[in-house]
């Protein structure tokens, strides 16, 4: 458990996407639509997004724009007022976005520069954290029942960073969205 939770604090490069206020109306699950969206569908929809904008930046890797993507995302997740908004804004966005935003032909040096450093980052990264990452993802539910049945609160926080570890490993490429899901 102390092990999970200094891998979950070094790997934390941005907030948790659950971790925002909300009133009591908002918190209450019935009329949050948010509490039905399972983490695997909202990484889907940031390396979608990831992928748009490198799209649109020469020399770029949908892996460089992960952080731009994670934050463009929680923006209009937060901001929705239903599922169907939240895909509606998304698309709506990203559509503008290609529309308007013209691309240089050619990534200058310091673009090609960086693209290269966030590569090796995050396969220093991957090498670092990759299995400790894994075994997180496929032991984390079996963690939190038995934490549960001693300590509800701590599991509760536990799931929490559990669910950000999973996000690390589909970010990194640890493991596939798939590989959570069936797990």
């Amino acid at each position: 458990l102390i092990h999970l939770t200094s891998v979950c604090l070094y790997l934390h490069p941005r907030p948790s996407p659950t971790n925002y206020s909300m009133s009591e109306k908002e918190a209450s699950p019935e009329l949050d639509w948010r509490t039905g969206v399972t983490q695997a569908q909202r990484n889907s929809e940031v390396m979608n997004v990831a992928t748009v904008l490198a799209s649109l930046d020469p020399g770029a890797s949908s892996n460089s724009k992960l952080g731009m993507a994670n934050r463009f995302e929680n923006t209009v997740f937060q901001g929705a007022k239903s599922y169907e908004d939240y895909k509606k804004k998304i698309a709506k966005r990203l559509k503008k976005m290609q529309k308007v935003y013209k691309p240089s032909d050619q990534p200058s040096e310091k673009q090609t520069k960086k693209a290269v450093k966030y590569e090796i980052k995050e396969k220093e990264l991957r090498e670092k954290f990759g299995e400790k990452l894994r075994y997180i993802v496929f032991h984390a539910d079996k963690a939190v029942r038995t934490l549960a049945i001693k300590d509800k609160q701590r599991a509760k926080k536990v799931k929490l960073h559990t669910d950000q570890a999973e996000q690390w490993a589909v970010d990194l490429g640890v493991c596939s969205t798939d590989e959570i899901e069936i797990k």
